[in-house]
């Protein structure tokens, strides 16, 4: 095990130091961190797309083949994803954490050697699945909500805007390394800048909770206990008291994972986020092949990849500060309307410059459903055991999407075309938008 310095230790504030000031200055330094390691880990699986094409062309394997690594991934991914959640309620989301870099890092230097369609399997489905699993919006989302009672939406918004943000800038660099140097070479210096990048700061700035440096979460000028009610507005919970909420039916009991499962609110949510990985997979993994089947060249259909992830680097800072002040519900329903929207437009009119919109619209709603995801499942069942509450959706988000990427790709060497595709993502964002608006947040407790 870590100690010292490293994973695990508890250290106190220093002396002289307001403890307050102290609090607040921490939590916004754990923000931080969870979003640069959010922004490494995340490129393993959000510049797949940009690897589809070179892959395939030294290979010879159709889609299907090649996007089954993706499907494997997804599984692994989410059938893990409630374990994790359950090694974070009882270990912390650093360790987590940590494992997750050292995974994700090494998977990516690993890919650069792969010879055979199994290794592909093995590394890309297995060995990197676990990684992000590990450094997900599950592990940062327990994370920032351990850390913050007030802002938790917009935390929960940076925090989560780091998974797209690294696309942003880290899908068109290494569109631009494949370009250049090869695939392998790619993955190999993408590997090597995670390790560098993320576990010193892990290993600096991140700690579980406040009580690991002995303060308490940052609760803004409300004081402690701050959380939201579903018009935005502040109220006090009693120490330990979990979010229950009258009108819900029975109050469920935050360490009770079969508990949230018997109310309506958590399947409408699933139900939410099946849609929510379904569509979101269909773009990381597709849409760079499909702007270059449009004549769009491979630069520029990376950019178009980079513009998804800058608007929902976008998005996601602006639904996480925008559901402090008017709630979850909202705010996510319109996410799913907005993408949904977008694949029916680029049913509509497939042509490069369409590309370019559908990225605007659905990237600025394709990480945003997380953060408020997470943070309507915290004030509804508490954080006690929101790892393995959140663990649970993500698995249902990521049957979604293990769905539709190998579905996509075998479509694809059937027909020629991912209309079908598009088309179903786009009802199915219209869906969840309905579902979503259905979910009743708590209501100001006396």
């Amino acid at each position: 095990m870590l100690t010292g310095p490293g994973i695990g230790q508890t250290t106190g504030v220093r002396a002289g130091a307001s403890p307050l000031r102290a609090a607040t200055s921490q939590a916004w330094q754990v923000m931080v961190g969870s979003f640069f390691i959010a922004f490494m880990t995340s490129s393993t699986w959000m510049s797949f797309g940009v690897f589809f094409k070179p892959i395939l062309q030294e290979f010879g394997w159709d889609r299907a083949t090649l996007s089954l690594a993706v499907a494997i991934q997804m599984i692994v991914y989410g059938t893990s994803q409630p374990l994790i959640g359950r090694a974070v309620d009882r270990w912390g989301a650093r360790r987590i954490i940590f494992l997750g870099a050292c995974l994700a890092g090494g998977g990516a230097l690993l890919l650069s050697f792969v010879q055979s369609v199994w290794q592909l399997y093995l590394i890309h489905g297995v060995v990197v699945s676990v990684g992000i699993t590990c450094s997900s919006p599950v592990t940062h989302g327990v994370l920032i909500s351990n850390w913050f009672r007030a802002r938790r939406g917009f935390a929960l918004g940076v925090a989560s805007a780091g998974g797209t943000g690294g696309g942003l800038i880290l899908i068109p660099l290494l569109n631009a390394l494949i370009l250049s140097v090869g695939w392998r070479q790619a993955y190999l210096l993408l590997g090597t800048a995670i390790l560098l990048i993320a576990l010193p700061i892990i290993l600096v700035i991140i700690r579980s909770t406040p009580a690991d440096r002995g303060l308490l979460p940052y609760s803004g000028p409300a004081g402690a206990g701050e959380t939201q009610d579903g018009r935005g507005r502040a109220r006090v919970l009693p120490a330990g008291e979990p979010a229950a909420v009258a009108g819900l039916g029975p109050p469920v009991a935050s360490d009770e994972l079969r508990g949230a499962m018997r109310t309506r609110p958590f399947w409408l949510l699933a139900a939410g986020f099946f849609v929510c990985g379904f569509t979101w997979q269909l773009v990381i993994t597709h849409l760079v092949p499909f702007a270059t089947d449009l004549g769009l060249s491979p630069t520029q259909a990376a950019s178009a990849m980079g513009l998804v992830a800058g608007a929902n680097f976008l998005g996601s800072l602006s639904m996480g500060a925008l559901s402090d002040r008017v709630g979850r519900r909202g705010p996510l329903a319109a996410m799913y309307f907005l993408r949904g929207t977008g694949f029916l437009l680029l049913l509509l009119a497939p042509y490069g410059p369409t590309v370019f919109i559908f990225a605007v619209l659905a990237g600025s709603t394709l990480l945003a459903t997380v953060p408020l995801t997470a943070a309507i499942s915290g004030n509804l069942y508490g954080l006690r055991n929101l790892g393995a509450i959140f663990g649970t959706l993500t698995l249902i988000h990521h049957i979604g999407a293990s769905l539709s990427v190998y579905a996509a790709g075998a479509i694809y060497d059937a027909f020629g075309s991912y209309s079908a595709m598009f088309l179903v993502g786009g009802l199915l964002g219209l869906a969840a938008g309905v579902l979503s608006s259905r979910v009743r947040e708590p209501r100001t407790l006396p």
